[in-house]
């Protein structure tokens, strides 16, 4: 199985160093989440895309930052006219890294993350969701 690569100095730069306020699982998120990619899917129905799933803590039901993480995984060969078009969609780009780009939006009192991957982040993603998913 390939391994992560070690990771550079700069990629720390996009984690805040502030304590983060664990939040109670709140059943709302996952109408939010299903209404939110939805929306997306209309946003991006011009481009072939592998999957667009709901991630990260509310995916899962429990405690964490509250935050609603959507997955998006499109065609390789689509990659930087996604990232285009989901900037302007979006009036920027929240990080950018060589497989993985994210985007931040507020919807219904929900901090909304889309984060965007390809290659071997994108299939480490899944796996791990899958794992987590089966698991929790």
């Amino acid at each position: 199985m390939q391994q992560l690569p070690p990771f550079p100095d700069r990629y720390w730069l996009k984690f805040s160093n502030e304590p983060v306020e664990i939040a109670p699982f709140n059943p709302r998120s996952e109408k939010v989440a299903e209404e939110y990619i939805y929306r997306l899917q209309t946003i991006l129905v011009k481009f072939p895309v592998n999957d667009i799933y709901h991630r990260g803590s509310t995916a899962l039901k429990i405690a964490g930052k509250g935050d609603i993480e959507i997955g998006v995984i499109p065609d390789e060969n689509y990659w930087f006219e996604v990232i285009v078009d989901l900037s302007q969609h979006f009036h920027g780009l929240g990080n950018l890294d060589e497989e993985y780009a994210r985007f931040n939006d507020r919807v219904d009192d929900f901090d909304i993350e889309v984060i965007l991957m390809r290659g071997h982040t994108a299939k480490l993603d899944k796996k791990l969701h899958t794992f987590l998913l089966a698991n929790t």
